[in-house]
């Protein structure tokens, strides 16, 4: 997988482009993003699922390899560590 899929963590999807079968034969989805950027998604033949599924990167992580990846790739946006607030003396 190419490293554009790291550039998007953190950032709120703000739309869907759904391309359709392209000139080159590849099918295309585009990840559109509040800052105006945009991910593009294509292969020869892929679908999504129906709806969403929880149980997070763990869960998904399962599902891909019981689907038969051997090494599923993830990106995953780590939260912020918290400081304390010090009262000022």
């Amino acid at each position: 997988m190419k490293d554009g899929v790291k550039e998007i963590l953190g950032k709120e999807v703000t739309g869907v482009v759904m391309g359709g079968r392209t000139s080159y034969g590849t099918e295309q989805l585009f990840l559109v993003f509040h800052d105006g950027s945009y991910l593009e998604i294509y292969g020869r033949d892929f679908t999504c699922s129906a709806s969403l599924s929880y149980g997070g990167i763990n869960a998904a992580v399962d599902y891909a390899k019981g689907a038969g990846a051997s090494n599923p790739t993830v990106c995953e946006l780590k939260p912020k560590p918290r400081f304390k607030m010090h009262p000022k003396r």
